[in-house]
């Protein structure tokens, strides 16, 4: 991933949250709109799908890095200019994210999971759910035992778990607000 992001100039973030994700389905994983399967397996599980996604041997797929949660952030600060013609957040947002995410009481949230991509307003430059829905697993590590889930989730506000949010839990646990984001990169 360094090596190819080095040579090429970055990566590619999936649209919306991995989909096809519970472990009795026997489908694979997708990244496309209105997918509802996108939580309650573990991290393990969801690590190993999300790899499966790769369309041939010069693409590679992955769970998203924790750094690259925070740079496409940055980017989306950075895309914030309506003269542009990109629809990207301000810092404000981005610690604050009540206006953009599928909140229990915010930006039309619902307090319950929705299929990927469900909400127009909860998207940023075509990404969507990036600050609710649910909270996407990286491969970032706390400590030995934890991995760390980033942005909010249906269950919460986005004034408190914003699309910024860092939390963490053990990587065996299942968790109904726990999916995951798929990122992309071409082999150099």
């Amino acid at each position: 991933m360094v090596k190819s992001v080095d040579t090429y100039g970055g990566f590619y973030i999936g649209r919306y949250e991995t989909g096809n994700l519970v472990a009795t389905a026997g489908k694979e994983p997708v990244v496309v709109k209105g997918n509802s399967s996108t939580s309650n397996v573990n991290w393990y599980y969801m690590y190993r799908n999300i790899k499966e996604l790769a369309a041939n041997n010069s693409v590679k797929s992955t769970m998203i890095w924790g750094c690259l949660w925070d740079r496409t952030l940055i980017w989306l600060a950075e895309t914030n200019q309506a003269s542009s013609g990109r629809n990207g957040k301000s810092y404000a947002e981005i610690v604050n994210s009540s206006g953009w995410g599928n909140y229990t009481t915010d930006a039309g949230g619902t307090g319950n999971i929705q299929p990927t991509g469900n909400g127009e307003v909860w998207k940023s430059n075509n990404i969507y759910d990036m600050a609710g829905n649910v909270q996407d697993w990286t491969i970032e590590v706390q400590k030995t035992s934890y991995r760390v889930m980033r942005g909010g989730y249906y269950y919460d506000e986005g004034s408190s778990a914003q699309a910024s949010f860092r939390n963490t839990t053990y990587p065996s646990d299942n968790y109904n607000s726990c999916g995951s984001r798929t990122v992309i990169y071409i082999m150099p």
